[in-house]
């Protein structure tokens, strides 16, 4: 603690720093732990350490713990960051250069109000991330799904649902592919649902479950 022999003993110690940032005015006050003449009696008693800022509507905070968090959301920067960038105000690049790299870019990212970008890159890689997941599990599904495809050796799709099957058919020509093979299977179903032989063999065979179910 610097203090004046000078001074007198009911001299307080403290400091006040006036500062302007962004066009608005601050005034700072604070004093440390010291032995001060006790008010009442004799001896000495504990000046606590105490701290005050004035805010530029004329608010009043008080304890230190709160004038340092008010203070660094005010300039966006807490006490190391602060020593660090003054050096660069002063010239002396050397303790900066030899910062390790977190501890540049944090302090560049408070600078240059950067921090914003940095969660919106954040969310922006977990986002996609996550659809890249999303892909990959369609395609297996996809893939799944294509292997237990089974068609007429000379159906005209032969050849592409084999190239499909192999990995060698692209994502989107595959769910094409699956979809024309699903219409023609229905087609087809509709065809054989509609022919004279269907309503024949079904009809049999309605008529031997109910002579069977008659009989037993």
């Amino acid at each position: 603690m610097f203090r004046s022999k000078y001074a007198q003993p009911d001299t307080p110690t403290q400091v006040e720093l006036i500062f302007s940032y962004g066009g608005k005015t601050y005034t700072v006050r604070r004093n440390p732990e010291y032995e001060r003449p006790a008010k009442r009696g004799g001896g000495t008693t504990t000046q606590k350490a105490e701290a005050e800022l004035i805010l530029p509507d004329g608010r009043v905070v008080v304890k230190p713990r709160e004038v340092n968090r008010e203070i660094v959301d005010i300039i966006g920067l807490d006490r190391g960051q602060f020593a660090q960038i003054a050096m660069i105000a002063q010239g002396d690049f050397l303790k900066l250069l030899l910062a390790d790299t977190k501890s540049r870019q944090e302090i560049f990212r408070e600078i240059f109000k950067t921090r914003y970008y940095m969660v919106f890159q954040e969310r922006m890689k977990n986002e996609a991330g996550q659809l890249q997941r999303d892909c990959e599990a369609a395609r297996a599904s996809v893939q799944q799904y294509i292997g237990g495809v089974v068609c007429h050796e000379d159906d005209l799709c032969k050849p592409t649902l084999q190239k499909a099957q192999e990995g060698q058919l692209p994502f989107p020509e595959t769910v094409e592919l699956i979809r024309q093979l699903i219409a023609q299977d229905c087609e087809a179903q509709e065809e054989q649902q509609m022919s004279p032989s269907w309503y024949i063999v079904n009809g049999v065979k309605y008529i031997e479950e109910t002579c069977f179910c008659q009989v037993f």
